[in-house]
């Protein structure tokens, strides 16, 4: 049970309030009189006592009016008092310590979750000096891999995008829309609508609220708004995606974090079949190749790439100490993820 709020001082004070409250109406309903002086001067003579007598009643009169006008004003104010009191001590319905159901202001809404970037791509160059171009009007397609859909949208000119919980699904069956999960990863593609290249690829944690939202960077992890894919994402990426199976929560089985520390380690230190993986995404982007090294299950007919494939498999057979692998037991067995 929630504990309550007031301490017994409080409470004390609020039953005290309205008993002074309740006093005073019921001296009203009474005739608000109060107990009478009683007149001096009996034992005079007739005339002076004829006198006091009139003299007394008119200032019993006149302190009748006086104690009704005092009692209607300690009336007012105790009833303020007393409402306020009761106010105070969480009257008026619901339990102590919470809002209760169906009364109350409504919590005030979060802004829904959902992805954006800046999407860019490679038009060549060697480790480490690669050159970049937008992936201006570009179809953006992401998935966490959990089913054979995806979520798709398109960039602007500068090969931004920004999507908001449910976008357009492919393809559109079962479900003609695409929902974001909240603390899920999300596979970032940008690519021409024929599936070729150039190409772009990057990840995002989806957190619960969008200052969560957080994509890869080459220095660390950067928030989703003002991230920019490059060279080095995108083989952290296909390196996930190499390694994930289809249809399941696939790229969701993976650290972020770990995922973060695989690029920075592809910035500064690169093992030989590393920086060949690095080499061949910005030729192939260069010359407008598909980087898929594998159909993805939500397009069967996406075009890949077998020598992608290969360097992959080279990366994974050199067992750097610093590729990331999928959490033992599932994304549930995660630990130091991002903050949702």
């Amino acid at each position: 049970m929630p504990e309550n709020p007031l301490s017994n001082d409080s409470i004390w004070l609020c039953h005290s309030v309205a008993v002074v409250a309740c006093y005073a109406l019921v001296s009203l309903q009474r005739g608000g009189a109060l107990p009478r002086i009683q007149a001096d001067g009996m034992g005079a003579g007739p005339n002076i006592r004829e006198r006091n007598l009139r003299l007394t009643l008119k200032r019993d009169v006149k302190d009748n009016m006086m104690q009704q006008k005092y009692l209607w004003h300690v009336a007012l104010v105790t009833g303020l008092l007393a409402a306020f009191g009761v106010a105070s001590c969480g009257g008026g319905g619901g339990t102590a310590g919470g809002r209760p159901g169906g009364g109350g202001a409504s919590p005030t809404p979060m802004p829904t979750t959902g992805l954006g970037s800046n999407m860019q791509v490679s038009t060549g160059g060697s480790y480490a000096l690669y050159s970049y171009g937008s992936a201006a009007n570009a179809q953006i397609v992401f998935s966490c891999g959990c089913s054979r859909q995806a979520g798709t949208t398109t960039a602007d000119a500068n090969g931004n995008f920004t999507v908001p919980g449910t976008t357009v699904a492919t393809p559109a069956a079962p479900s003609p829309t695409y929902t974001i999960v909240p603390t899920r990863n999300y596979m970032i593609v940008a690519l021409p609508l024929s599936g070729q290249g150039p190409q772009g690829w990057t990840m995002e944690f989806a957190g619960t609220r969008p200052s969560h939202n957080l994509a890869l960077g080459d220095r660390g992890s950067v928030p989703a708004t003002s991230s920019k894919s490059d060279v080095f994402t995108a083989a952290a990426a296909l390196y996930v995606y190499g390694k994930s199976p289809n249809g399941v929560t696939a790229y969701d089985d993976w650290n972020f974090n770990a995922i973060q520390s695989f690029v920075q380690h592809l910035v500064t230190a690169p093992n030989g079949p590393e920086r060949t993986l690095l080499d061949a995404i910005a030729s192939r982007s260069a010359a407008n190749g598909s980087l898929f090294p594998s159909a993805p299950a939500w397009n069967a007919g996406q075009p890949i790439d077998a020598a992608i494939a290969t360097d992959i498999a080279n990366v994974s057979a050199s067992r750097d100490p610093a590729l990331p692998t999928p959490c033992p037991g599932g994304d549930a067995a995660c630990t130091g993820t991002p903050t949702p």
